[in-house]
């Protein structure tokens, strides 16, 4: 979904992806103005969900530690409340 939004040129999975978009939005930003401009809203969109990918892990490992197995619980019954609903509007569909 990232690379949609940021119209990357590169397609790249997961997180190792978001990286190597950071790693090209900074050589844009060597570029010329027009690169520059176009660089600095992807720089902050992968940056951003870099970001939020380590501090959803620290987070997780936090719980973790706190919750025990628990944690695994609570996260799959969350993702069901989501899910079903979803489910079911798409096979009314």
């Amino acid at each position: 979904m990232t690379t949609k939004i940021s119209q990357a040129r590169v397609r790249t999975t997961h997180v190792s992806g978001m990286a190597t978009d950071v790693g090209i939005e900074l050589a844009a930003l060597m570029g010329g103005q027009k690169l520059r401009q176009e660089a600095i809203p992807k720089l902050r969109l992968h940056s951003l969900t870099l970001a939020c990918f380590a501090l959803g892990g620290f987070c997780g490992a936090l719980l973790f530690q706190i919750l025990g197995f628990w944690i695994f619980t609570v996260a799959a019954t969350s993702l069901l409340l989501i899910a079903v609903p979803e489910t079911l509007r798409a096979h009314r569909l």
